[in-house]
């Protein structure tokens, strides 16, 4: 029998005290997100391996809107958590129902966006 830790025990079995009081123990310690981020979908477990994107405001009309996004999107995995790094930013909407549905046909098993978010309420329907 295999000892491989898989992505389907991870999420059976961990949580965030578990995973806090892990890192606590050798020594990496003040670990947890230093900000609130809501929830706006699914029901509170988000286990995966992490993409990590940055995503910057423009000032200028977009020549070819939504290609880097949506290229961002394409390039997940299945069991990918695509994290959208933006600073806090709420310049704009950067996720939305579009990039929902793309990064779900991708394979994703979630997004943490760390910026504006539009489309909640459909985006709370697609469960």
């Amino acid at each position: 029998m295999s000892s491989e830790i898989t992505l389907p025990m991870m999420r059976q079995s961990l949580y965030s005290a578990v995973v806090a009081d892990a890192l606590d123990s050798v020594g990496a310690y003040n670990q947890s997100p230093r900000i609130s981020l809501p929830q706006f979908a699914g029901d509170g477990l988000l286990v995966g391996r992490c993409k990590t994107t940055l995503w910057a405001d423009m000032y200028h009309p977009d020549p070819r809107p939504y290609e880097l996004e949506l290229r961002a999107v394409d390039s997940c995995q299945p069991d990918d958590v695509l994290i959208c790094a933006a600073g806090g930013s709420l310049h704009s909407a950067l996720w939305g129902e579009l990039l929902t549905t793309a990064a779900r046909n991708a394979g994703c098993v979630g997004a943490v966006v760390d910026g504006g978010v539009r489309d909640v309420a459909r985006i709370r329907k697609m469960e």
